[in-house]
This record gives structure tokens, sequence and C-alpha cells, in this order.
């Protein structure tokens, strides 16, 4: 333990290797991707899902399931003196080279709900996982020299007895040409194994964790699209809701700028079809008739999923759920200049459902009446 401490000690004075990319790595600078990392490791509670290697940085995704209730986990900035470190047991090419690596923490999400983006300096921020709740998070570091093969990965949150909980030795860093890149199915064999082992995850759907650079992609074209409709329609920006919609039973219900739930539009999980087909299509034909009667309102419907599972997975099935009510309409004869369509994800649950529940898979419509 005391070398381990007198190691990073001795990091943090002459590494210069601790260094700020925000975690926005661009897709396209990822150049690829092993899906079953091969490792050595102290503990059996934690996994490295995948490695991406970039042309500057190489990424470690970290997953770790919660034992027990508020069990309290520390993530750490690479000048921290509990950081994680990279090494090597292999020799420098030349005494110049240093082989030392501080890595930096990205994307600390619980049940792939982001609660830091990332740790800086030496500060440290800290997560109170439920009892079956998995804890991820993003390790970035700078590339090693393409000479060596093996790393290890020291340092991180402590045990009760001082001890570092999660290290990794001898992790191999494979080659794309190497022929020793698995897939996307051996990582989802592997995640599922590790749920297994575990014997309490809560939420074993979650299996690609939400990136930073995917996040980063989506809020720039979520902004982007949100621009536009704003500009095109008058509306104003969506806000986390704080009042429970009404359910819409009649076209008589329906008024300018209020929100309604569509009662029967249901949808199966991880699914946008609809689980009773005909009684969705009658309830979405209320808002047709509606817009029959008034030629010049539009119609704006809001897509939403439940709070679990993967989040970008949840943002582009929103998506799907909405253009579903979409497609109706227009089979119904609504042109589709009149409908504007928002997706949220699981980012506005219910107020009666913010722990979670079907009823967070829902589309909402919001009818925009012609100005005066």
């Amino acid at each position: 333990m005391k070398q381990i401490l007198l190691f990073t000690v001795l990091l943090l004075q002459v590494c210069p290797f601790c260094w700020s990319t925000n975690g926005e790595n661009d897709q396209h600078e990822i150049k690829y991707t092993d899906y079953l990392p091969r490792y050595r490791k102290l503990a059996n509670d934690f996994i490295l899902s995948k490695v991406e290697y970039g042309n500057q940085n190489t990424i470690l995704y970290f997953r770790w399931v919660a034992p027990t209730d508020k069990e309290v986990l520390h993530f750490f900035g690479c000048q921290h003196i509990n950081a994680w470190s990279i090494n090597t047991n292999q020799r420098a090419a030349n005494s110049n080279e240093n082989l030392s690596r501080l890595a930096l923490v990205y994307n600390v999400r619980i049940n792939d709900v982001r609660k830091f983006t990332e740790v800086t300096n030496n500060n440290s921020v800290e997560v109170r996982p439920q009892k079956g709740d998995i804890v991820s998070c993003e390790i970035h570091f700078k590339n090693m020299p393409s000479y060596v093969k093996t790393i290890n990965l020291v340092g991180g949150e402590m045990d009760k007895n001082g001890a570092a909980r999660f290290v990794c030795f001898d992790l191999q860093l494979k080659t794309q040409a190497g022929g020793q890149l698995a897939d996307k199915s051996q990582m989802q064999a592997n995640i599922e194994q590790f749920y297994k082992l575990s014997k309490n995850v809560r939420y074993p759907s979650i299996i690609e964790i939400t990136t930073v650079a995917q996040d980063s992609i989506f809020t720039q074209q979520q902004q982007k699209h949100e621009a536009n409709s704003k500009q095109m329609f008058n509306l104003t920006d969506a806000e986390p809701i704080d009042y429970m919609p009404r359910m819409l039973t009649k076209v008589s219900d329906l008024s300018c700028s209020e929100r309604f739930i569509l009662q029967n539009v249901y949808f199966e999980e991880e699914s946008s079809e609809f689980s009773r087909r005909v009684q969705a299509v009658k309830s979405i034909g209320m808002v047709a008739e509606y817009l029959d009667r008034y030629p010049d309102a539009k119609v704006a419907l809001h897509g939403h999923t439940d709070i679990f599972g993967d989040t970008y997975t949840n943002l582009l099935l929103s998506q799907k759920r909405v253009m579903a009510v979409q497609r109706v309409l227009m089979d119904k004869g609504i042109d589709k200049k009149r409908i504007i369509i928002n997706y949220y994800g699981g980012q506005y649950p219910l107020p009666l459902y913010k722990e979670g529940g079907p009823m967070n898979r829902r589309v909402e419509a919001e009818i925009i009446c012609a100005k005066k």
C-alpha cells in the first residue's frame, strides 16, 4: 500500500500527462474499440467493459454494481493523492521517455444517468447508489508508445483497509491489425455474466453506457432541433414537468398551449410499437379531428421514455415513439408541416413516477394555435 501511495505522489510531481480534453473526444477520433478487454484484477465487483483507442487518448470504460444501499463511492481528479494512474512493467525505450500516466475521470453515471461530467485537478466527488445500481465512468489517459503491450491501473477508491479497491494488472493493449479485437456481442455476453455474478443488479438492460462523445453529439442535435422548432413555431423551451398533464379523453379537452397525455397510447418496454394499437389510433384521432376543425392550428408532439436504460438509446427510442404518432396523424390526412416533433428520452418523468414506471412511456400532444 505504501508503495502505491509513494508511486502516486511521484507521479503528481513529475508526470506531464495530466491534461484536459473536456471529455469531448469526437467519435471520429476513435480509431478502433476492443469490446472484451483482457486483464487481471484483485476484486470481482467491477469490470472494464471496453477499451477505445484514439489518435491521442485511450479510454477505459469502468462499471461497478453497488452491493448495498447508499454505499459511498468516490472518484478523484488527476492531481488527487488517490487518482487513478497508469504504469507498465516494461522498460522505456530511452531514458527521456516517461511510461507513467495520470488518468482523468469523466462521465460518472448511476444507471446511465450522468452525475458528474468531469473530475478535475485535486478534487473528488462522491455518489451514493442504491443496492443493485450500476455505477460507471470513463477513464482517459494519453496513449502509451506502440511498443508497450500491457499496462496496470492503480489507485482510485480505497477500501476500509486503506488499499486501492479497483486495481487491474496486465491489461492487454491490442492493435487494430492484431486479430484479437472482440465485437459488441462478446461485450454484451461478458456484461451479462458479470451481472449474474453480482446477483443484485436492478437494471440488467443497461449494456451500452452513454459516452461523453454521444452526449455531446446528441446535445448539439437537440439544441439545433429545438432552435429550429422555436423559430418556426414560436414554441417555449422544454422544461422539467412539475405538473401531471391531463389525459386526453375527448376532442373538446384540447386547448391552446396545454399538454395532454394521449390516452391509450402505450408502448411496450424498449419498443416503439403501440401495445394496444386500436385504442391508440382512436386517441390520436381526436387530435386529427381537432386539426381538421381548425386548419390554422398545429400540434407539437412530445415523446418520452421511462427513466431506466441507456440514456442515448432512450433518446432515440423517444424519437421513434413520437414519429409513430406522427405517422398516424399523417395517415389521417394531417400535413406533416403541421406536426412538430420533440423527444427527450427519460429526462422528464411524470411527477408521480420519478422513480420510474410504465406511465413515463408516453407521448404528449400540445395544440399550437394560430397567431391572431
